[in-house]
């Protein structure tokens, strides 16, 4: 699945200046509870916990009753795994939770992922490219205490293959939030019955201040087939909500809706094989029905298809959605001869990672072949391997004829150490009946010739003063006779 943007970077900004950041290691055979013991015994309010690449286990309540971000590392994909939950605790602690996975599988008697605790006021809890799996009870919970938080924020985050709710918020008087904002996630395969993904309830009566925004979320699958089940959004109890540019699909038709809301505004959204949306008082603008057409949501693959309706439902006429299950753009590439291969152990082979700093040109030198071409300063490693890619219409075929290899069997050109440097790649598309076209590196040491990865590759080279062109070891003139 596409990240929008790396964790690394996203973190810097939850990270105060002076903030003391506490870098930990997974768990090994001897120890766990590492987050737990950190933030109760080293974490100061406004710290931040950096966590490694591994697992993590936690068999007791982690309670969260500072100010804290607890982040992965830069390029880690620290994993929790938690028998009971993490614990938002005090009055004004704001916790945030960036690029790491929580997996219940791992522990089989997991309860609910994150509570929030009390009535104390000013709580936040943002969640941040992380992802939820194999929940069997809710993951996000908060009931019985009026404002057990103030603000939840998600953005950019997975939830998937679990039963219960993802967000329950619940209060038997006043309001269970001030504020949900979510943004970009997807809510993928809950199986449960009678619970909505997400539930916002302020105590049965409507208190219209609570504000729900929820936009660009991709929901599916989301209700039981052929049972009673809920909605994705149920947020009865607040009359200021907009829910926008999201996609609600079900892989068969379901009795209820993809909404349940008393207020506010539903604009931009598509529904697949759901009864729409069963509101009372809200404005529905732009709403549309049709298949997303994604790729193979079987395989947990929502993304856009071609010529899906939601490309191009968005209020600003883009993809609505998650936007990570948005394919990327074509790139645009003018059509011509390029180098394409495996650099410095990068593979870049596809259209999309060829730009103008590898294309050929035509050599206009005097002692230049008719059709010849040239891409010049091109540094060179041994182990690199590289054909010429012909690009038309913005694409590569797939044929071979728009692949330019080297020597017999239009193979690739490997660089040993008599190609290694920077140097003048020449290609000619086509040379002589029996050869579709051939590569050759200026400067290439005599012994080129003899070196094994060599022999099935066409070398030009000057020798005596005279161009010779050496094809598996036998040295032509320009006209193709053997010398």
């Amino acid at each position: 699945m596409k990240k929008i943007l790396s964790i690394f970077a996203a973190a810097l900004v939850a990270i105060a200046v002076n903030a003391t950041i506490l870098d930990i290691a997974p768990d090994s055979p001897q120890s766990s509870d590492n987050i737990r013991r950190e933030i109760r015994d080293h974490i100061n309010a406004g710290d931040t916990l950096r966590l490694a690449d591994g697992i993590y286990t936690e068999s007791d309540v982690v309670e969260l009753n500072k100010s804290v971000v607890i982040m992965a590392a830069e390029g880690a994909s620290p994993i929790v795994k938690q028998q009971y939950y993490m614990k938002l605790l005090g009055e004004n602690t704001e916790v945030t939770i960036i690029g790491v996975k929580f997996d219940a599988s791992l522990y089989p008697a997991s309860d609910h992922c994150i509570r929030a605790y009390d009535g104390s006021a000013g709580k936040k809890l943002t969640l941040e490219n992380c992802e939820f799996v194999n929940w069997p009870s809710y993951i996000l919970y908060s009931q019985k205490a009026e404002r057990c938080l103030n603000e939840l924020v998600i953005k950019n985050c997975y939830f998937h293959d679990n039963q219960r709710c993802a967000v329950y918020l619940g209060a038997e008087d006043g309001k269970s939030c001030n504020k949900v904002n979510i943004y970009g996630s997807t809510f993928a395969n809950f199986s449960a019955l009678q619970n909505p993904v997400i539930y916002v309830n302020n105590g049965g009566v409507e208190q219209a201040d609570i504000e729900v925004r929820i936009d660009h979320c991709t929901f599916y699958n989301y209700m039981k087939a052929s049972e009673n089940s809920y909605t994705a959004i149920d947020s009865r109890k607040s009359t200021d909500v907009v829910i926008s540019n999201c996609i609600f699909a079900q892989p068969s038709e379901q009795q209820y809706g993809s909404t349940y809301c008393y207020g506010g505004t539903i604009n931009n959204c598509l529904s697949f094989n759901t009864t729409g949306h069963r509101s009372s008082g809200v404005q529905l603008v732009d709403n549309i029905e049709g298949d997303p057409l994604f790729v193979n949501a079987a395989e947990g693959n929502l993304t856009l298809g071609e010529g899906s309706p939601a490309l191009t439902a968005a209020a600003d006429g883009g993809a609505i959605g998650d936007p990570r299950w948005v394919p990327a753009d074509p790139v645009s590439i003018d059509d011509g001869y390029y180098l394409a291969g495996t650099f410095n152990g990068v593979d870049k082979w596809s259209v999309n990672e060829l730009s103008a700093d590898v294309k050929f040109v035509e050599n206009n030198t005097p002692e230049a072949r008719s059709g010849e071409m040239v891409l010049r300063s091109v540094t060179l490693t041994v182990g690199d391997e590289f054909k010429v890619a012909h690009v038309e219409n913005g694409i590569i075929p797939s044929d071979d004829a728009h692949w330019y290899g080297s020597g017999d069997g239009n193979v690739n050109f490997k660089v040993t150490e008599a190609y290694a440097g920077q140097k003048d790649i020449y290609f000619v598309p086509s040379w002589q009946n029996d050869w579709n076209g051939y590569i050759w590196v200026t400067d290439a040491v005599a012994s080129a010739i003899e070196n094994n990865n060599a022999t099935a590759k066409a070398v030009k080279m000057m020798e005596n003063g005279q161009l010779v062109i050496i094809k598996n070891g036998v040295k032509y003139n320009v006209l193709g006779t053997a010398l």
